[in-house]
This record gives C-alpha cells, sequence and structure tokens, in this order.
C-alpha cells in the first residue's frame, strides 16, 4: 500500500487511530450553560437550606415541646386522679375502721355493764361491817346478833357471815355477811339508819361490848368498780363539787347540789361523766 501524501490522510488517520474528535463550540456553550445553572441551582439551594433550616427547627422544637408538655400534663392528671382516688379509698378505710373501733368500743361498754351488773347482784344479799378489831377466837355470828340487838331488829335469815382476810399488819378487816335474801340485807339498813337519825349518834364499839368510843360502820357490799366510783364521788363531795353521796342497791347515787336531782352512776359513760369534775371539767351528767 502506498504511503499517504497528503495532510488530511495523514490527520485523519491521527484522528482516526489516537485522538478525540475536538468538541464544537455549541457543545461548548452547552456545557457551560448546564454547568452555571447547576452552580446556581447549588446555590440558590444552600441559601434556601440554610434560610428554612432553623425555621423547621425552631417549629418542629416547638411541635416537641409541645407534645412534651402534653404529655407530661397526661400524665400529671392520670398521677393526680390516681392519688385522689386512692385518698378517697383511704378515707373510706380509715372512716370504716373508725366506725367498726367505735361499734367494738360500744360493744365492749355494753359488756362490761353488763359484767358490772351480774357481779353487782352477786354482792346485793351482802352486808359490810367496818372497823370493828379482830379478837382471837372472835364469833361474827355473835357480832352480829348483837348488832340487830343494838337497832332493834330481829335476825334475818343468814346464808353465812366472815371476816375478811387482811393484807396489812391491821387486824379490822371487814366482817361480811350473806342473807337470804337482798330484803333482809336492805331491812337492816334501813334500822340501822334509823338508829343513828333517832339517837343522833353514830355505832360505835362500845355498843358491842368492846372498850371504846370509836365508830364501826354498817353498809352494803360493793363491787371493786362501784367502790373506786364510791371513793371518787367521797373526794368530789370532800372538794365541795358534789352535795350529797350514798349508795343503793349496790350502785353509787350523788347530788351536785341539795335541790339537784339524783344521778345513779350505773354504767361506764356516766363514770367518766363524773370523773370530769375532778379537773374542772364541764360535766354532761347534771344538765
Amino acid at each position: 500500500m502506498a504511503p499517504p501524501n497528503t495532510r488530511s490522510q495523514i490527520y485523519g488517520k491521527v484522528t482516526n487511530a489516537s485522538t478525540p474528535p475536538l468538541p464544537s463550540p455549541r457543545l461548548q456553550a452547552a456545557e457551560n450553560i448546564d454547568y452555571l445553572i447547576d452552580k446556581h441551582f447549588n446555590k440558590k439551594l444552600e441559601e434556601l437550606t440554610n434560610k428554612i433550616t432553623p425555621r423547621i427547627t425552631t417549629q418542629l422544637t416547638s411541635i416537641i415541646a409541645e407534645e412534651i408538655a402534653k404529655a407530661v400534663n397526661d400524665i400529671k392528671e392520670f398521677v393526680n386522679a390516681e392519688l385522689l382516688a386512692i385518698k378517697s379509698d383511704m378515707i373510706s378505710i380509715k372512716q370504716s375502721q373508725a366506725d367498726e373501733l367505735h361499734a367494738l368500743k360500744h360493744e365492749l361498754s355494753i359488756l362490761k355493764d353488763k359484767v358490772a351488773r351480774q357481779e353487782n347482784t352477786g354482792v346485793a344479799r351482802n352486808l359490810s361491817i367496818s372497823n370493828i378489831p379482830f379478837i382471837e377466837h372472835e364469833d361474827p355470828k355473835q357480832l352480829f346478833n348483837k348488832l340487830c340487838e343494838i337497832i332493834n331488829i330481829d335476825v334475818p335469815p343468814l346464808e353465812g357471815i366472815y371476816r375478811q382476810r387482811s393484807n396489812s399488819a391491821r387486824s379490822d378487816a371487814k366482817i361480811i355477811v350473806k342473807f337470804k335474801s337482798a330484803s333482809h340485807r336492805n331491812d337492816v339498813l334501813r334500822a340501822v339508819s334509823l338508829f343513828c337519825r333517832s339517837n343522833e349518834k353514830k355505832l360505835h364499839l362500845e355498843l358491842l361490848g368492846f372498850d371504846s368510843t370509836a365508830p364501826f360502820y354498817v353498809h352494803e357490799c360493793l363491787t371493786l368498780q362501784n367502790y373506786n366510783i364510791l371513793k371518787l364521788a367521797l373526794r368530789l363531795k370532800k372538794e365541795k363539787k358534789l352535795f350529797h353521796v350514798f349508795t343503793r342497791h349496790g350502785l353509787v347515787h350523788v347530788r351536785r347540789s341539795q335541790q339537784g336531782r339524783i344521778i345513779q352512776i350505773d354504767n361506764r359513760p356516766k363514770e367518766i361523766e363524773l370523773n370530769k369534775l375532778k379537773s374542772g371539767e364541764e360535766s354532761q351528767l347534771f344538765r
């Protein structure tokens, strides 16, 4: 083959063999326009992004804060409602327990009063004679017969008579007389009262044959509870807070003034009201 002898043939071969064709001016212009457009677009996009990002951030923050606040408020309302329900339940339980306790106290008071009445029934036929000295080989029955002679009454039928054991070095423990019936005991008490009023003097030991004018006392037996009430009433009388104190049928009776009504202390509430006088409180007992 003959070697090339023209420029076009040489360039053509070179061009076809190793060098890409030169771009046309129009293509270059188009590429420049695309570049400028992309550059301008990217710039505007960056400006827009920088402009709206804080606003979006602010709005999102506000929305999140509102949602958090709403959630917190909902939780608070739920917790408060639960606490109110618990508090209401606790109040109901507390009131129920208070009612039950009050009912139990009331029942206990009733039971105590029943026991006190039963105990009082047990001593309703008994008589107590105190301040009589003990004598070796004494006969309490003879002493009681002598008492009946003094107060001018027939000796009533007895179930028994004995001297209590003394818890101290003194030997003048009470003599207990048990009658067949409460009416017999009351007959003796009335006779003692009549004797004292008629003779304007108290019973004394000399009447029983002792070499002493010391008084001795005849009174109805009391339960421990009523005996404590009697001691309280006598103390209040000594303090001028009661006008008159006496016992009848094993119960303590009080009168606050000379013209006042007689109050029988026959249950625990009345005892509590009587006890208020000791501290100077106003008692409902005499209203």
